[in-house]
Formats: C-alpha cells, sequence, structure tokens
C-alpha cells in the first residue's frame, strides 16, 4: 500500500509580525544581542516568564493579581466567576504559593495573541550568532531534536496515540492516531516553520534564567507559537529550559483540565504558574 505522507505543521504556516506589527516573517526580526536580566521583582514568576519571552514587550493587557487570602486547601474564584480548586501554585523556583486567590486580570480589548498558545524556550547558544541565518537554522534544528521529539516520544509511549517512524536533523515522521483516525498507514511530518519562530536575545546565568543549571555559558531565548493539540503533551516535557504559555481560552478545558476556564499560566516541568503577585 501506497503510505500518505501527510504535512502535519504544529505552527501555523503564516503569521503577522508579531512584535513590531508588520508583514515580516517572525524568524526574520533582527534580535538584540545584549544580555537579558531575568527579573526577581514584585511581579509573579509566570509575568516574568513572559516578559522574558517578548523582551519586555507583552504586546497585550495582562496584570497580576494579589494574592487574597493565604489559606491551604481552598477552592478559589477567579475573577472570571469560574470556580477551580487552585491547589499549590508557583509563584518562583522555589516558593509555593495556596490559598483564596485571583489569576491573571486581562482586558477584554486585548488582542488576539493572547490566544496563542506559546513555548518559551532557552537554548544553549554554543557560541552560536542568534542573528545569523545559519545558526538559527541549528538551534531550531536543536528545539525539534532535543526538546520537540522527546516529548512526542513519551506523550507516544504514554497514550498509544503514535509512534515516530523516521527521523532528520529538522523533522521527524510519525504514524497512528495523533496522525490519522482512518489510516494507520498515514505519516505525518513535525517540523518547525521559521514563520512561528521568534528570536529574542541572549541570557545567562550570571543575569538570571527562570531555571536552575550548571551551565555558565550563554543562551538564546526563543519563542515559538505552538498548535493548541500540543497542550496534551506538555506534561511529559521533562526540559526545565522550555516553559508554555496556556492562553485563556478553552481549546481542550474538559481533559485533564489542561486550562483552567479563562485563566492564562505559564506550564514547567512540575507545576502551573499563575500570574499572581507573591
Amino acid at each position: 500500500m501506497k503510505i500518505t505522507k501527510l504535512i502535519k505543521i504544529v505552527t501555523l504556516a503564516s503569521v503577522m509580525c508579531i512584535t513590531t506589527g508588520c508583514a515580516t516573517a517572525l524568524g526574520k526580526v533582527e534580535a538584540d544581542t545584549t544580555i537579558k536580566n531575568f527579573k526577581h521583582n514584585n511581579n509573579s514568576y509566570a509575568m516574568n516568564v513572559l516578559s522574558a519571552a517578548w523582551n519586555d514587550r507583552i504586546p497585550f493587557n495582562i496584570e497580576d493579581e494579589n494574592n487574597l487570602k493565604d489559606t491551604d486547601g481552598v477552592s478559589g474564584k477567579t475573577i472570571y466567576g469560574s470556580e477551580i480548586a487552585m491547589g499549590s501554585l508557583s509563584n518562583g523556583l522555589s516558593g509555593g504559593l495556596t490559598g483564596l486567590l485571583f489569576a491573571a486580570s486581562m482586558d477584554a480589548s486585548t488582542p488576539k495573541i493572547q490566544n496563542y498558545f506559546q513555548a518559551i524556550i532557552w537554548m544553549p547558544a554554543n557560541g552560536k550568532d542568534i542573528n545569523n541565518s545559519e545558526d538559527r537554522k541549528l538551534i531550531t534544528d536543536d528545539i525539534t531534536q532535543k526538546l520537540l521529539k522527546p516529548m512526542y516520544e513519551d506523550f507516544f509511549k504514554a497514550s498509544k496515540k503514535g509512534e515516530i517512524t523516521t527521523s532528520t536533523k529538522s523533522e521527524f515522521n510519525y504514524k497512528g492516531s495523533w496522525c490519522s483516525y482512518t489510516d494507520p498507514n498515514v505519516e505525518c511530518s513535525m517540523f518547525l516553520s521559521p514563520n512561528n519562530l521568534q528570536f529574542m536575545g541572549y541570557a545567562d546565568k550570571q543575569h538570571g534564567l527562570p531555571f536552575n543549571t550548571k551551565n555558565n555559558g550563554k543562551y538564546i531565548i526563543t519563542r515559538v507559537r505552538l498548535a493548541p493539540a500540543i497542550m496534551l503533551m506538555m506534561k511529559y516535557n521533562k526540559k526545565e529550559n522550555m516553559l508554555f504559555y496556556v492562553p485563556p481560552i478553552n481549546y481542550f478545558a474538559k481533559f485533564d483540565k489542561i486550562q483552567m476556564k479563562n485563566t492564562p499560566y505559564i506550564q514547567s516541568t512540575t507545576k502551573k504558574n499563575f500570574f499572581v503577585k507573591p
């Protein structure tokens, strides 16, 4: 039987330039080469991650809310009126927060960029130039092979929804129900479109990172727009240098409580980090 090969792009094929409002592809935008400080201030850990992801220019209105009551085991009520059991929330690398609290505040007029599912990634630079096109391609390949592929593999192992069939430096193919419900021989391809990967700048351990590391070299900060379906894989990510911005919409609210109703958060390898002041 001839196998029909489908291309499943995990990022949308074409978007407007998020940071400047122009029609330039995201991958073409030149990055700032200064070393960025990761903020540790009165904002939440989630807000500081988001700030780093957009180089202090978050393109939508979002504000932290105050923790109103520090009481363990309370089912909280967000400002959106949805009742959810918050549990233990993390607002930093070491601390936890419990109690009755509000999540993030978003203005109704904010642009739709707030609804995009994003991976926020700090990749070891290893001497690569953030504005060199060939080095950007190498970084993109590393994200595909070292971060996304292991997450797919663990998801497939646990869910039985697919298996990886072939792999190159820039993409990998897989088949199974995650690719096609009707034909087990259909293959899909996972690759990152340069139109949906933004290179933001440099970071290093000295100026602060949102994760612990023994690597004293520079990191390249990237932001990748992903398909909403990848939310189902987040819990299989074991790479601390890859975080996720989960938007305040309800693509998969009924699956594993991935999305708190109308409430955005930053997903780490272990916690949902809400936009709540420490």
